[in-house]
């Protein structure tokens, strides 16, 4: 069964204002961190995505492989990348499965299978499946425990601190019950969501000028 990742973002941007954010986060309940990673991600534009299976399977065991299919036939929209997390190489595939977009939406089916390759390998299937690059990311992430949440902060090419509150569930779970639920808990933490509107304009800037953030501590503020 696939996955759904709801989650909603909160932009932070400065260090003073991230620190401020864990404070109330910490007054709320107590984060126990979790994981810590350095990532680059890489996101493509696709064509043809039975292309991508195709050259893909060898890489999926059968499970993995009627998952993906499961997903490819249920979404709306995708969002192809390859990411490398610490030494881990992934194969990553989101797709929308409600009207926001599979880049940075709410509700999100997810794929993501560690392969035996290095970032270059797999982009190349990427690219000869007909691929192309849209943008390439850094970041580096540390997640807590809250509740039974997954907070995120995230120090990001271009965006510089972004908090991202989610939960995976299985598919069939009503998400729209539990984005409520945390959109309400980013209010008692007198903080505001990311709205979908900016931060798919902030991406649409991100497109074009993503070599003079990618890897860099650069950042830019799109209102």
């Amino acid at each position: 069964m696939n996955n759904i990742e709801v989650e909603v973002k909160i932009l932070l941007q400065s260090l003073e204002k991230k620190d401020l954010f864990l404070k109330a986060c910490e007054q709320k309940h107590p984060l126990n961190e979790s994981h810590k990673n350095s990532q680059l991600n890489h996101y493509f534009t696709w064509w043809d995505l039975s292309a991508l299976q195709n050259n893909i399977n060898s890489y999926l065991d059968d499970s993995q492989r009627e998952e993906l299919q499961t997903l490819i036939t249920k979404a709306k929209s995708f969002s192809a990348r390859t990411r490398k997390s610490n030494d881990d190489v992934i194969f990553v595939l989101k797709a929308s499965v409600d009207e926001t977009n599979s880049i940075n939406g709410t509700g999100r089916l997810e794929f993501e299978v560690t392969v035996p390759l290095s970032i270059e390998e797999l982009d190349t299937i990427f690219l000869d499946s007909g691929f192309n690059y849209e943008t390439k990311w850094s970041r580096n992430r540390v997640e807590y425990n809250f509740w039974d949440y997954t907070l995120c902060i995230d120090e990001n090419s271009g965006y510089w601190f972004l908090a991202e509150i989610e939960k995976v569930v299985p598919d069939g779970q009503d998400i729209d019950v539990i984005k409520s639920d945390i959109r309400t808990l980013i209010q008692e933490l007198w903080h505001e969501e990311l709205s979908q509107d900016r931060v798919n304009r902030m991406y649409e800037h991100y497109i074009h000028v993503w070599p003079h953030y990618y890897g860099t501590k650069n950042w830019f503020n799109v209102l």
